[in-house]
């Protein structure tokens, strides 16, 4: 997708690869934290009432790294206010596993 936008190849290196990313980490982190319409889908608070009452815990993931991902989470209140059990991190295990094999 880079070669779309940047037509010198020699430039698309890991490292430019990983500053893009890293700036967009710091956008939707800054996007996240100041949003005033963050809200859940609908009925998706309902349905974690509805679990915890009937003794279901519940396990939220997502694809986003931690960062973003805890900005969301704490800004909605779900494991303060204990709608969510817990927060798995699988893209962060995944990538952690493909690095140590």
């Amino acid at each position: 997708m880079l070669k779309e936008y940047d037509k010198d190849e020699a430039r698309i290196t890991d490292g430019y690869v990983n500053t893009i990313h890293e700036r967009f980490i710091q956008l939707m982190v800054q996007y996240y934290s100041t949003i005033n319409e963050l809200q859940p889908l609908p009925h998706t608070e309902e349905v974690f009432i509805y679990c915890r009452d009937n003794g279901i815990k519940i396990g939220r993931d997502t694809g986003f790294p931690d960062t973003i991902t805890n900005v969301i989470i704490n800004r909605l209140g779900w494991l303060q206010d204990k709608k969510v059990d817990y927060v798995f991190q699988v893209m962060r295990s995944l990538q952690e596993d493909l690095l140590h094999s």
